[in-house]
């Protein structure tokens, strides 16, 4: 598969005449495949923005759907020139061929997720990378990575335990019974235990990380986030 994308291929399909002043064939098809290629990725970046506006992360299959693979590649070929094509701009690549990269449109604020075995693409202008991870968990599906991920960045960044409530909100959605059954699973699990839980007075649960609050600590900040906070109103 092409790696290096020289926008000089892609234009001029007319201007290459070999020493008998017919163009040369193979040159020709060589340019017509880079300018494809071209136009499809750059409706893959139009798209990946109308869909972060919908708060909406993109992932390869699709375009498929859309039909904006290039006749002359598979599936698998084109998810990997997405991200191939994106990887030499955050600096993870660095060749000789990465200094040919001049396409003409943007693609500057486009961001990608890594997940397990695919990714994702967003517009880092609609939304932080905080939110398209949230997105992220969220799409995956997988309550106890979400669990664990929220309760130890809740715990190292503000720091506070996080409300078992605000799973149930946008983007997570997770009903009662999916949080309880993640708790369950992370009690359980060697990975996982720096994560406890603390209940307020009021019966509200809370996640936190013993890395980063101690027990007294997490359950006087989750008191005052479920009751004396209103009270103080």
């Amino acid at each position: 598969m092409r790696k290096a994308y020289d926008m000089s291929k892609a234009e001029n399909v007319e201007e290459s005449p070999d020493q008998d002043g017919q163009g040369n064939q193979d040159d020709r098809d060589e340019r017509l495949l880079f300018q494809s290629e071209f136009k499809a990725l750059e409706s893959v970046f139009e798209d990946v923005r109308g869909q972060s506006k919908k708060k909406l992360l993109v992932h390869p299959e699709r375009w498929q759907e859309l039909e904006l693979i290039p006749d002359h590649l598979s599936f698998e070929d084109f998810e990997m020139l997405v991200y191939d094509f994106l990887k030499k701009d955050l600096g993870e690549e660095k060749d000789a061929e990465s200094n040919n990269v001049t396409p003409s449109f943007e693609y500057d604020d486009i961001g990608v997720i890594v997940g397990g075995r695919s990714y994702y693409l967003y517009d880092q202008t609609v939304f932080t990378k905080a939110y398209a991870r949230w997105l992220f968990l969220a799409t995956e599906n997988d309550a106890v990575a979400t669990l664990v991920e929220c309760a130890r960045e809740e715990s190292r960044i503000y720091p506070r335990p996080l409300s078992a409530k605000s799973l149930m909100n946008a983007p997570f959605l997770l009903t009662e019974t999916a949080i309880e059954a993640a708790w369950l699973t992370v009690s359980q699990t060697e990975e996982c235990q720096d994560i406890e839980r603390t209940l307020a007075s009021n019966g509200d649960v809370y996640y936190y990380s013993t890395e980063h609050l101690s027990p007294t600590y997490a359950a006087s900040l989750a008191e005052w986030q479920a009751v004396e906070r209103d009270l103080n109103r």
